[in-house]
């Protein structure tokens, strides 16, 4: 409705159910296939399912992972490297269909791996630790998101713009910088 009101005109396709196994592909490559593909999905399958497809056609994927008051960015540039291994090789060996009813613990222990628990603030190992427990999911801060959301238009300029945007791992900490 939001995308509507500025634009009466706009196209747009909707996915009543959600992404899945099923319609990943036709989210990614049809109406119109996409240029860039944001990955802002908790589910480990359809991560690795997503890439799998974005690889396959030269589909840039950007990733924000909320870090305490940072954020860790993934920059994974298919369309250039067309044999980059998925999430900078974390992910490369793990069958999206061997995982997908995994219980919370081994997503935690996934997830954990993806992350690096090394890169993780404290505050956030701490709370990672009371999922389930006092909290119901991953803690995420306003202040995180939105710098996130900067840093994705910023490289999607930059990408859109053949401005040099390698791929890799890259780490905002407020902490270090201040």
């Amino acid at each position: 409705r939001n995308v509507w009101e500025i634009d009466p005109f706009a196209e747009i396709s909707i996915f009543d159910g959600g992404l899945n196994e099923k319609n990943t592909k036709d989210f990614i490559l049809k109406n119109p296939k996409l240029d860039i593909f944001i990955d802002e999905i908790d589910s480990i399958p359809m991560k690795i399912l997503s890439r799998q497809i974005c690889r396959a056609h030269r589909i840039p994927v950007l990733m924000v992972t909320d870090n305490g008051d940072g954020i860790i960015f993934d920059v994974e540039r298919f369309d250039l490297e067309p044999k980059r291994q998925l999430l900078h090789g974390i992910m490369e060996h793990m069958n999206p269909r061997e995982i997908q009813n995994f219980d919370f613990k081994s997503w935690i222990k996934i997830a954990n791996k993806i992350i690096g628990l090394k890169s993780l603030d404290l505050r956030m190992k701490q709370s990672i630790a009371q999922i389930g427990k006092t909290l119901s999911g991953v803690p995420q801060l306003g202040t995180s998101a939105a710098v996130g959301a900067s840093l994705v238009s910023f490289v999607i300029r930059n990408i859109a713009n053949n401005q040099e945007t390698p791929s890799g791992r890259y780490h905002i900490e407020f902490e270090k910088l201040i």
